[in-house]
């Protein structure tokens, strides 16, 4: 496969636009302005904001601190939980790249999409809304928590981070340091975890809107069947059988499979009515009744939707890869699609943050969090050799990652 076009434009203007500012940091005294720039990263610095910040942990009264114990023990079973879940996953698919069947293809469409680029692969509008509201839930409670706590702040700001645009609040590192591991374990899932609340509220407010539209897509019509002589054509919609309603293709997998050959079924799609008598099935040993399609998997209901694996993987991951699970051809709104789409961003890319922030890895936020649980254990050598090997470990689980998305590029 030839490397994507997209990701080349998107390099070259990279490293256009990091070229020139590294030669006018050469000229200009961008530390005058706050401003600093290292390979890659360009941060911008202010006190504005920190007595913001006071006065909403002081106004918060018992709240701040039962969300930070909740954020605390969230956090740390979030953070073993990611760490387990992706470990498993990359031995899982070395053992079956090294099997006789190789492992599995990694989905084309993620070809194009290993450099996120905004107004490129990810809408623009809906990306920079839902990037903003990532940046001010996770930084703003970081802020809170870290002020509640009697952590100096030293500044808050604005970063880049080659391309991803970012914020931060910069606590004083030594009063952190000297801080309890409870303390630092609050501090630093506070944001991921309001980043997974935040993505909850905007799931909950999708699944009031929508509605799954009735009936099954026809994806295929075998030639010389019932289907195709009664003149059911590929996109028909099914809803019923006999009265039966469809939601889904295993409705209609249980239903045709307590049909006999010979039966007669009144099938209804969304545009006409068909009278149709089932064949014998083409399969030897197969005593039921036989259409002739293959029917698509349809919109998932509420419930399935609401699937731990939905919610922390599949949904997201397919809306990252421009196959956005809730769409327009399988549900219905109570609302404009604009703003179902754009709480959907708002969900997908909140989650996707707060799982990577919460691999356990300096300086993300699970590295933290790992950190001051081993505290409450252990310390010395003990402690130093253990957050290495989970470290390693960790960045294993990403270049594997990598790697296996660059396998189909090329």
């Amino acid at each position: 496969m030839n490397f994507p076009v997209t990701i080349i434009i998107g390099v070259a203007a990279l490293t256009c636009f990091w070229g020139v500012l590294y030669m006018l940091s050469r000229f200009r005294d961008f530390e005058s302005v706050n401003l600093s720039i290292h390979p890659g990263v360009l941060t911008w610095r202010t006190e504005k904001g920190i007595d913001f910040l006071n006065r909403i942990s002081n106004k918060g009264g018992k709240f701040w601190d039962i969300f930070g114990s909740f954020s605390a023990f969230a956090g740390s079973l979030f953070m073993v939980a990611i760490f387990g879940f992706f470990t498993f996953s990359v031995v899982n698919y070395i053992i079956m790249a090294l099997g006789p069947t190789g492992a599995p293809a990694v989905p084309s469409e993620a070809a194009t999409r290993i450099v996120p680029i905004p107004g490129v692969n990810i809408p623009l509008v809906y990306g920079a809304i839902a990037l903003v509201s990532v940046i001010l839930i996770h930084e703003g409670a970081h802020g809170v928590i870290i002020s509640k706590l009697k952590i100096k702040i030293k500044s808050v700001g604005l970063a880049l981070l080659i391309l991803i645009p970012g914020a931060f609040v910069e606590q004083d590192d030594e009063d952190f340091e000297n801080a309890s591991p409870s303390s630092r374990i609050k501090v630093a899932s506070a944001g991921p975890i309001s980043n997974v609340l935040l993505a909850f509220v905007c799931f909950g407010l999708v699944l009031t809107l929508i509605t799954p539209y009735p009936g099954v897509p026809v994806q295929d019509v075998v030639e010389n069947t019932p289907a195709e002589r009664a003149g059911l054509t590929v996109g028909s919609r099914i809803i019923s059988i006999d009265n039966a309603e469809f939601f889904n293709s295993d409705d209609f997998l249980d239903f045709m499979s307590n049909t006999e050959p010979g039966d007669r079924i009144n099938l209804k799609t969304e545009e006409e009515d068909f009278e149709i008598t089932l064949d014998g099935h083409p399969r030897e040993n197969v005593d039921i009744g036989y259409l002739g399609i293959a029917a698509g998997f349809g919109p998932m209901e509420r419930s399935v939707l609401m699937h731990p694996q939905n919610i922390f993987l599949g949904i997201p991951y397919m809306t990252i890869l421009g196959q956005s699970i809730i769409s327009e051809s399988g549900y219905t709104a109570s609302a404009p699609w604009v703003l179902i789409h754009m709480l959907v961003w708002m969900f997908s890319l909140n989650i996707l943050v707060a799982i990577f922030n919460l691999l356990p890895l300096k300086p993300l936020d699970g590295g933290h969090v790992l950190e001051g649980l081993l505290d409450k254990v252990t310390s010395g050598t003990k402690k130093d050799i253990i957050i290495k090997g989970v470290s390693s470990v960790t960045l294993f689980i990403l270049v594997t990652n990598i790697f296996a998305a660059l396998a189909g590029v090329f």
